[in-house]
């Protein structure tokens, strides 16, 4: 759907800019989100995307889940072979570094001051819009929130398919 939705957008973007006579460079505007999304969505075979993932550790009762370091450790070496996945490394230079000042630096222009960022709490998703890091500092147990009972009573008695 996310997919659908970038070319349709998009496509109709560059349309207007064409007719308006806008010069844009269309490789920066269109591209393929759909490795960006396997690497979340990804559900079934050898390979499990994000949520997947985290669905099984937040759902395990038999061992203790991975959370914050340990989780990523674990990531980076089961995930590296996505095309968008992106280990962060410490080194001064580093993708992760370089991303992480350009973001501070946005923040901190418009008066925001953004937490420190361990880069062993963290990985990176190349996306369509630009590289994003994502801290899983306590990832498993927030993913385990539960619906509160009430909300699943009022959607089991729904008359609507979709919600029941």
């Amino acid at each position: 759907l996310q997919h659908l939705f970038n070319d349709v957008f998009f496509g109709l973007e560059l349309e207007v800019y064409n007719a308006e006579g806008v010069e844009i460079d269309a490789s920066d505007v269109k591209q393929d989100s759909g490795p960006a999304l396997d690497l979340f969505c990804q559900s079934q075979g050898a390979k499990c995307g994000i949520i997947k993932k985290l669905n099984d550790l937040a759902t395990s009762k038999n061992q203790k889940p991975l959370d914050g370091d340990a989780l990523v450790g674990a990531w980076n070496t089961q995930l590296k072979s996505y095309e968008k996945y992106r280990e962060c490394d410490p080194k001064g230079g580093s993708e992760f570094q370089t991303t992480k000042k350009k973001k501070a630096e946005k923040w901190k222009a418009r008066g925001i001051q953004l937490p420190e960022v361990k880069y062993n709490n963290c990985f990176m998703v190349d996306h369509y819009a630009g590289k994003v890091i994502y801290t899983v500092e306590d990832f498993v147990p927030k993913s385990k929130d539960k619906l509160a009972s009430h909300i699943g009573d009022l959607l089991a008695e729904s008359t609507n398919t979709y919600m029941a």
